[in-house]
C-alpha cells in the first residue's frame, strides 16, 4: 500500500472495493467468473480512508507487463466484455457487475483472477485440487471449473510472463498473510 493508505483511484471515482462470492458458492451454483464492485461511503470527512483496492503488487504487475484494459457492454445487462492485453496476448472475459456500477478496473480484474487462480497455484493436478477442497470429481461441473482455472492461470502467465506471474502470486500471498495477521 502507499503511505498513509491513500486511495489509488482518482478522487472523482470515489472509494471502491472488490468482493468475490465464497468458494462454496462458486462450486455449487455459479461457474462463470463473478466480480462485484461496491462503492464505499465514508461516514464523515474525518473518517479514515479505506485501504486501496489495487495493492502495490498488482500495480507493479500491470506496469511491468504493460497491461491495458478495454471494456465494452456484453449481451446481458450489467455485463462487460473485458479485454486485458500486453500488446502480444489478450485475455478476454465477460464480467457481471452490480446494476448501475461502472465497468471493472484493470487492477480489480487482475486481483480477482489472481485470487481465483490461487486455488490451483500449488496443486499438481485436478486430484490434488479436488482433495484440497473436498470436491467430487464425478461432478462434471467441478471438472469444468478446474479446466477454467487452468485456462485463467495460463492466460495470466501469458500476460505477465512466468516471472511476473510468480511475483504477483507471491505478492498476493504476502498481502493476505499481513491482512490476516492484523487485529480486527
Amino acid at each position: 500500500m502507499r503511505k498513509g493508505n491513500a486511495p489509488q483511484t482518482p478522487p472523482e471515482t470515489g472509494f471502491w472495493t472488490i468482493r468475490t462470492l465464497p468458494l462454496s458458492f462458486h462450486h455449487t451454483h455459479q461457474f462463470n467468473p463473478l466480480i462485484i464492485i461496491e462503492k464505499l461511503q465514508l461516514a464523515s470527512s474525518a473518517a479514515k480512508p479505506y485501504p486501496a483496492l489495487m495493492t502495490d503488487f498488482i500495480e507493479a504487475a500491470i506496469k511491468e507487463a504493460g497491461l491495458t484494459l478495454e471494456t465494452a457492454p456484453a449481451d446481458k445487462p450489467d455485463s462487460y466484455r473485458c479485454t486485458i492485453s500486453n500488446g502480444r496476448y489478450e485475455m478476454i472475459r465477460t464480467m457481471r457487475m452490480k446494476p448501475d456500477y461502472p465497468p471493472p478496473s484493470l487492477g480489480g480484474l487482475l486481483l480477482y483472477y489472481a485470487r481465483q487462480v490461487q486455488q490451483i497455484y500449488d496443486c499438481d493436478d485436478i486430484l490434488d485440487w479436488a482433495e484440497d477442497y473436498e470436491l467430487d470429481l464425478n461432478d462434471s461441473k467441478i471438472r469444468d471449473k478446474f479446466t477454467n482455472l487452468v485456462k485463467d492461470q495460463d492466460a495470466l502467465r501469458m500476460l505477465l510472463g512466468d516471472d511476473g506471474f510468480h511475483k504477483m502470486m507471491g505478492g498476493l500471498e504476502i498481502h493476505q498473510a499481513i491482512s490476516n495477521a492484523r487485529p480486527r
